[in-house]
């Protein structure tokens, strides 16, 4: 720390780029991302099916679930979750009902996922009330990952 109060190293994290976004994830052990997509009417960020190979420590696995998600990453230039928060509901507002199928089913996961790890470092954020209770209408839990 300087005399002024600032962090030394703080440069170093101004540097480091933002990693911040809100995502709505669904998972089953027989998702069909296909099925998902046709039924929401929106196209996923990411999405993969049970038994789909994937490299992880150096060695090739087989998916043991599907998994259909829709993320704000690299939509918005913004490190407020709000303004992340507020896009995903624009998004989902018009498939709300399809959405329903999956929040019903005891065996689908359906969770909003929050990344906070801002570039100008971890300072914390806010997001109201109204907003996190549209989420909450929108999913069964909440993730939250923090850098």
């Amino acid at each position: 720390m300087t005399y002024d109060g600032t962090n030394d190293e703080a440069g170093d994290e101004a540097d480091r780029p933002s990693q911040v976004r809100v995502m709505l994830r669904i998972n089953g052990t027989d998702l069909d991302p296909d099925e998902v997509s046709q039924c929401l009417g929106l196209r996923p960020t990411k999405s993969f099916r049970r038994g789909d190979s994937f490299r992880a420590g150096g060695r090739m696995l087989r998916r043991a679930y599907g998994s259909w998600s829709l993320s704000t990453e690299g939509t918005a230039c913004s490190d407020d979750l709000s303004e992340h928060s507020s896009r995903l509901l624009e998004w989902l507002a018009p498939a709300k009902a399809g959405l329903e199928t999956y929040l019903e089913q005891n065996n689908i996961g359906v969770a909003i996922a929050f990344w906070w790890a801002p570039s100008h470092g971890p300072v914390g954020f806010t997001l109201t009330a109204p907003i996190f209770r549209q989420l909450g209408e929108m999913c069964k839990e909440f993730e939250f990952f923090f850098a």
